[in-house]
């Protein structure tokens, strides 16, 4: 179960992230009352923030099953995974030969943390 917290938690921290740079994207620019006018009328911004919730309640749920150490680098580290693959193939965003090895590195730490606990 904790470990299906976990994925949830990644799933909606990522959507979410998404979410939010689409708001940013398509956010108006100039004066801070007419960004935040169009911050208002995103329907991303109104997913995205209930999804950030929802991260929160599966993280604080996760923590009944598994320990702190466990759980927060695991949905750090997945969803950081997530966000910059996405990034790159959603937006365009360069991910690299050094970004995809820095990914490998920080799931490969986290795999390492999760088997020293089994």
């Amino acid at each position: 179960m904790g470990y299906l917290l976990i994925a949830l938690a990644i799933a909606c921290n990522s959507a979410a992230s998404v979410l939010m740079k689409l708001v940013a994207n398509n956010s108006a620019s100039g004066s801070i009352g007419s960004f935040i006018l169009s911050l208002m009328k995103s329907w991303q911004a109104w997913v995205g923030l209930p999804l950030y919730g929802l991260t929160f309640v599966f993280y604080i749920a996760a923590l009944k099953y598994l320990p702190l150490n466990a759980v927060q680098p695991a949905i750090t580290a997945g969803a950081i995974a997530i966000v910059a693959i996405a990034a790159s193939v959603l937006f365009g965003e360069a991910l690299g030969v050094a970004g995809a090895i820095g990914l490998s590195l920080i799931l490969g730490g986290v795999l390492v943390l999760a088997l020293v606990r089994a």
